[in-house]
């Protein structure tokens, strides 16, 4: 899969979540807004900052692989540390996200 290709997913299954229970994910609302890869159609995300981010990343931890080689496995290892990033160094409160994250995602990370 394309690095893209996995973000647009990710950001499917984030807004899954985020619907869920909007009271509990409230600040995952501001990540989803910052990450959508659908408001703007010149670029990869609403904040750009935010896709190149999880681009350099994954290239940088699991190598260039042309672009197609990714996992979905690979992005969400990525995504987490990202969103740990933003709870811890930003300070999102995103502590119910964090601990609801494997229930969200741990069956793909077992598939994949």
């Amino acid at each position: 899969m394309s690095i893209f290709d996995i973000y647009k997913q990710l950001f499917k299954i984030l807004e899954k979540m985020y619907f869920k229970d909007t009271n509990r994910y409230d600040m995952l609302g501001i990540i989803l807004g910052e990450m959508s890869p659908e408001l703007f159609t010149n670029s990869y995300s609403a904040d750009t900052a935010f896709f190149e981010d999880f681009e350099k990343r994954m290239i940088n931890i699991f190598g260039n692989l042309s672009g197609t080689g990714y996992k979905l496995s690979e992005g969400i290892q990525v995504l987490k540390s990202i969103l740990q990033d933003y709870n811890e160094k930003y300070g999102y409160n995103l502590i119910n996200v964090m601990a609801d994250f494997d229930i969200f995602f741990g069956g793909l990370t077992r598939n994949m």
